[in-house]
């Protein structure tokens, strides 16, 4: 799905029902995540995006770890994951070593969560009960960056947000077979357009709630009121010949 938006600052949220609008700073999904490291684990919440199937050697997921006291390109560790593979580079004093890990099963498609601890063990999990890399640890960990689709670190709120600027789109991943729970927020009046598959639908305000403004020959050219949350349900089936067919309605939460 993409959302675009004509003015400055808007926030879209994926929610389940009743939730209030809110939304967490770790909960803002990014490409790229790179934090100094604290603790002994870190867990990530990641997209798997349905179109590397189409290239297994493609990376979905990659982890940077930088030790203390260095850094690239002379000392740290790296996983490259794929869809059927884990592929480890560890550098030391500039020397590679590479080694890969075949995967006992793929991994899914669809949104997935994933634990890297680092204390005697370097391990990496699929969660809940997947393990998929476990390495001696040799050096302590200064840094850590992840890259990969949609990441959120941290994010226990079962809400996520993507933000919309300056009449940029943003695509937000929603897997087939799902009701999805949609909101969007803006401090000033908005206009959104909302595209799924071949469909746009331009939103408007008809005095009480939304509207589709194709649907009434641009009969309601007023924006959405500023400070308020609009909601919308999309709920999306998949065919017998597997082509995903989607109900966009509004929702009066």
């Amino acid at each position: 799905m993409v959302l675009w938006i004509t003015v400055i600052t808007v926030l879209v949220w994926i929610l389940v029902p009743a939730t209030p609008l809110s939304v967490y700073h770790e909960c803002l999904p990014q490409g790229k995540w790179s934090r100094r490291w604290e603790g002994s684990h870190v867990e990530m919440t990641v997209w798997l995006t349905e179109g590397v199937m189409t290239d297994p050697e493609q990376s979905l997921l990659t982890f940077i770890m930088e030790p203390i006291g260095s850094s690239r390109p002379y000392n740290y560790d790296a996983l490259y994951i794929n869809r059927h593979q884990v592929k480890m580079v560890r550098v030391r004093n500039g020397h590679p070593d590479k080694s890969e890990l075949s995967l006992s099963q793929p991994l899914p498609v669809g949104w997935a969560a994933f634990n890297l601890s680092s204390t005697s063990l370097t391990e990496l999990w699929l969660l809940p009960h997947t393990k998929l890399v476990s390495l001696t640890t040799d050096m302590t960990i200064a840094s850590l960056e992840i890259e990969g689709s949609n990441i959120t670190v941290g994010c226990h709120h079962n809400v996520f947000g993507w933000k919309v600027s300056e009449g940029r789109a943003v695509t937000v991943p929603l897997p087939r077979r799902h009701r999805h729970y949609l909101s969007t927020y803006s401090n000033t009046a908005s206009q959104p357009r909302l595209t799924l598959g071949n469909t746009t639908l331009q939103l408007g305000w008809d005095g009480s709630t939304l509207v589709d403004v194709t649907q009434y020959d641009n009969k309601y050219q007023r924006p959405l009121p500023a400070a308020t949350e609009h909601h919308l349900v999309i709920s999306c089936n998949s065919s017998y010949v597997e082509a995903v067919i989607c109900n966009i309605e509004v929702n009066m939460i």
